[in-house]
Formats: C-alpha cells, sequence, structure tokens
C-alpha cells in the first residue's frame, strides 16, 4: 500500500486516532509558529517606524503591522496546493540572498566597528553546557520541514521517489548554506556581543544598510508563514472532515481491504 500523507501513514501505524493525534500536533505547532513570526514581523516593523521617528504611539506598535501582515496574506494562505504560492519562494530566496549581501558588505565596509573580540577563536570553542542543548533545538526546528514533505510531493511534476529525494536534498543543502552563512557573517559582525535574535542588534543601528536589512527580513519571515500555515490548515480541515464524514478513514480501510485481497 502506497501512503501519500502523513494522515495516512498515522492511520496504517496507529489506526483512527492516529489521525486525530497526528493532525492535533501539526495544527498546534503550525499555530504556534505562525504566533512567533507575526509577533517578530510586528517587532521589526514597529523598530524601523520607532527608529525613524523616535516616538512610541500607535504607529510604532506590533498590533499594527501585524493585522496590515495578516490582509497581505490572505490570498496566499487561502490557495489549496503548495505550487500555488510559488511565487512566494521566489521572494522568500531574494530576500534571504539581499539579507545575505549587505550583511557581508557590512563586514567589509565596517569590519569590526561592532565587534568587540579581539580573539575570534573563541568562535570555534565549544562548550557543553544548556545553551547547546538549546542550540541543538533551534537546528531541529530549522529543519522542521516534513510537515510539508507529501504536499511537496504532490506538488511535483514527475512524482517519483527519486524526485522527491532530489528536492528535499537541494533544499536540505540550501538550507544548510543560508543558516550557516547567516550565522558566520552575525557574529564577525557583531561578535560575542550578539544577541538571541540577532536583529535586537541591528535595530540599535541607523544606517540605510540596517534598514534594508530590516525590511529583508521581514519579508523572509511573511513568506515563511503560507507554508507553515498550509500545514496547520491541512490538519484542522482533516480533523474537521474525519469527524463529519470518516472520508479519510473509510478510503483507506477499503484500500487496506483490496490489498489484503490482492
Amino acid at each position: 500500500m502506497t501512503v501519500n500523507s502523513i494522515y495516512e501513514l498515522s492511520y496504517v501505524s496507529l489506526g483512527r486516532p492516529g489521525i486525530f493525534i497526528v493532525s492535533f500536533v501539526q495544527f498546534i505547532m503550525s499555530i504556534g509558529l505562525d504566533m512567533i513570526y507575526f509577533i517578530v514581523f510586528g517587532d521589526a516593523a514597529a523598530s524601523i517606524v520607532f527608529s525613524l521617528t523616535g516616538k512610541e504611539n500607535f504607529w510604532s506598535s506590533r498590533i499594527l503591522y501585524i493585522l496590515i501582515l495578516a490582509g497581505l496574506l490572505v490570498i496566499p494562505l487561502l490557495q489549496k496546493e503548495l505550487k500555488e504560492i510559488k511565487m512566494v519562494s521566489v521572494v522568500l530566496f531574494l530576500s534571504i540572498g539581499l539579507f545575505l549581501v549587505l550583511m557581508m558588505l557590512q563586514l567589509i565596509m565596517d569590519g569590526s566597528a561592532l565587534n568587540p573580540d579581539e580573539d575570534r577563536s573563541i568562535y570555534y570553542r565549544v562548550h557543553w553546557n544548556l545553551k547547546l542543548m538549546t542550540a541543538f533545538g533551534i537546528i531541529l526546528t530549522a529543519y522542521g520541514f516534513q510537515q510539508n514533505l507529501f504536499p511537496i510531493y504532490q506538488s511535483l511534476a514527475i512524482k517519483t521517489t527519486g524526485e522527491t529525494l532530489k528536492a528535499t536534498g537541494w533544499g536540505l543543502i540550501m538550507a544548510y548554506f543560508l543558516y550557516v552563512m547567516t550565522g558566520i557573517l552575525a557574529l564577525y559582525v557583531f561578535g560575542t556581543g550578539i544577541s538571541s535574535s540577532v536583529m535586537n542588534n541591528i535595530d540599535i543601528e541607523t544606517t540605510w544598510s540596517s534598514y534594508i536589512i530590516r525590511v529583508s527580513f521581514m519579508i523572509v519571515l511573511a513568506c515563511h508563514i503560507p507554508y507553515i500555515f498550509f500545514s496547520g490548515k491541512e490538519s484542522m480541515l482533516i480533523i474537521i472532515d474525519e469527524i463529519r464524514r470518516k472520508s479519510m478513514s473509510y478510503a483507506l480501510d477499503h484500500t487496506l481491504q483490496q490489498a489484503v485481497i490482492n
């Protein structure tokens, strides 16, 4: 039997309760991550306005920009398939590229002006403590694309295991390169004074490049939301449909019976 979604895989492994368990976990994870992205986007937008005006008011508040972003994302969030939001992926990678280029230019032009460290070898020493465990958790979250693995498969022009592995492999390679480059650039620009979020360091600056970096970072955040929301939306609809009609469990029961007969 061939499974075409993580929900079908959970049904084969755990039966009908597996559909609800996996769907609920996916839904909660999606909602949580989307909330984080909206909050960070709102904070980034508010910080730009505050830097320009120097005033704390409604125009420099988080909620305004969260509502604006939610309105702009209505159409991408309602799409049925991942391939229908292909343009979001293009904008995402362009924004990430712009972010990295500007960080690199800042390092080349300003050098170590913002970096208080004299000994750069400390960047390559591993300290075995609780912070390292936190770092592993962040890495696992960064590579947590598995909720969209089957939708990616369904969006491929050639739906084969080989093509799926190729697409996944390229995705992992690009993600690794982007994450490592961002970390190295941020570390050499700000040194050990770097905050848990590099945007906190960039927010302090008032140069033209810092504003463009912040805007590109906001676009990166905004482009992540449709993909995270997609899995959560799908999970919620599957829960509702399974409660009302038992469509998935009925179809899979029939498929399993046919497989046994054959």
